[in-house]
């Protein structure tokens, strides 16, 4: 994974594959590397969440189904996507009918001047 500070970042979700519903919302730099190891289960962890979710998923045959949520480019466009994941995280778990396997975690927090945030 590249570390430089300012590189561009993705907010990635994760939805149902029958029903569509967004079940994941994650940050990336990479988001083609990303989808293929989430879709393929490289590097899988089957004691979080997300993992035994893929694995059940697996296990029937079906995987999720991957899209960008928003590019983030700009002074510490780091910061700002993990900022605005946490953002997104709260506003999509605010509705109940969606179950997501994140938890929010940080509130909102201005972003840096000079930040794009481009929602796709």
């Amino acid at each position: 994974m590249p570390t430089d500070p300012d590189a561009p970042y993705c907010i990635y979700g994760l939805d149902e594959p029958d029903g569509g519903h967004l079940r994941w919302i994650g940050v990336t730099q990479n988001p083609t590397i990303r989808r293929l190891g989430l879709l393929n289960g490289s590097n899988a962890n089957v004691d979080t969440p997300v993992w035994a979710w893929i694995h059940s998923l697996r296990a029937n045959g079906k995987k999720p189904v991957f899209h960008v949520l928003a590019e983030i480019s700009g002074p510490s466009s780091r910061e700002v996507a993990f900022i605005a994941e946490a953002g997104l995280i709260r506003r999509y778990s605010r509705h109940h009918f969606l179950n997501l396997l994140n938890v929010a975690c940080n509130p909102f927090r201005k972003v840096p001047r000079g930040t794009r945030v481009k929602s796709l």
